[in-house]
């Protein structure tokens, strides 16, 4: 899926819904037929797993024949377990095409991708009447789980701005929605999206977060405390810290010399997760035959390039996966003497 559905479904409701209750003035005033549709009046609510639909749930409107009718989001202004209004048009049956429900057609819904019954009070029938609105209430079940994988830390000059991200995979059975929470324990800044992260079934998506580190901050180690939960089951979470070591940057006129690295260290990519292009740092104590290899998830090799004999130094490698699909990769620089491995996302 792309990834516009993690942050712009949530976002663009409230707007849409405003929209659709201009138009449906205009549409009804043209004679136009269209339903409204809307849950969660007078104390009912839409249930998911056997409690009002949380906030972040989304409902999708079908016709008999699959056709995407229309969306809406729970939204807190309106509370757990009640949606908005969503105005669904019929089919115009001039055009040879099917583009919506017919007379009398019982409309599909779905919670959260979820197939669902109906339990009013109003039927999901189609019959072209704006007025009155419909309330058509939702019952699902989904399995609500997930893979999490969370970042390694990385080494940063004073100033700088550091990304980290985490990695979901949403293996369970309907579409799920994340939060983030992250905290910096020397109280520097934190930035992320505070809005939901979504992912579909079997979707593997990525929630960003960066530290920004302070100009004059001297050398030691911060650690963000990071937590993701599941919007369907606060169960389904993900709890942890990743560290960050801030090298302070000195004011010593530069001799010409080049700082030879101590030791052989391969630094995480950047940005990750990428598309396609992403840039691969590393360090050598001294001259050596470097490999680059790539693999998947279950260690076959995808990709292999040879970067010949290199010096002594700090080395950037700009990598292109444009032959490669979405997923989780490994990364390995390898030579006579040392290697190291580190894990890359490729999102498309």
């Amino acid at each position: 899926m792309n990834k516009w559905k993690s942050k712009l479904l949530f976002k663009t409701c409230l707007p849409t819904l405003l929209l659709l209750m201009i138009a449906s003035v205009a549409f009804a005033q043209f004679g136009i037929p269209m339903n409204m549709y809307r849950g969660g009046l007078d104390g009912r609510t839409s249930i998911y797993n056997g409690v009002a639909a949380p906030v972040g749930s989304i409902v999708e409107i079908y016709d008999q024949d699959g056709i995407f009718c229309g969306r809406d989001t729970v939204t807190a202004e309106l509370g757990a377990g009640r949606y908005g209004t969503v105005a669904i048009l019929g089919d115009d049956l001039k055009t040879g095409e099917d583009e919506g429900p017919i007379a009398n057609e019982t409309l599909i819904f779905e919670l959260n991708g979820r197939p669902t019954s109906t339990t009013g009070p109003d039927e999901p029938i189609w019959d072209g009447n704006w007025l009155p609105y419909k309330e058509v209430n939702l019952s699902a079940e989904g399995t609500v789980s997930a893979l999490f994988d969370g970042p390694d830390g990385q080494t940063a000059n004073s100033g700088q701005t550091v990304h980290y991200s985490i990695i979901v995979e949403n293996n369970g059975n309907g579409i799920d929605f994340y939060t983030l929470s992250a905290v910096s324990n020397n109280g520097w800044i934190v930035n992320f999206d505070g809005s939901f992260y979504y992912a579909w079934p079997g979707e593997i998506i990525s929630i960003d977060f960066e530290l920004v580190i302070p100009p004059n901050a001297p050398e030691m180690t911060d650690q963000i405390e990071f937590s993701v939960v599941s919007g369907l089951d606060n169960l389904v979470s993900f709890n942890g810290n990743v560290l960050t070591s801030v090298s302070e940057v000195t004011d010593i006129e530069d001799d010409g010399n080049t700082t030879i690295p101590g030791d052989f260290k391969l630094y995480q990519n950047y940005p990750n997760p990428f598309n396609p292009q992403t840039t691969i740092i590393f360090d050598l104590p001294k001259s050596t035959v470097v490999n680059l290899l790539i693999y998947d998830l279950l260690g076959r090799t995808v990709d292999e390039i040879f970067l010949g004999q290199i010096s002594a130094g700090s080395h950037t490698v700009n990598f292109d996966a444009g032959t490669l699909s979405s997923g989780v990769y490994f990364y390995k620089i390898q030579t006579d003497d040392f290697s190291a491995v580190k894990r890359m996302v490729i999102l498309k």
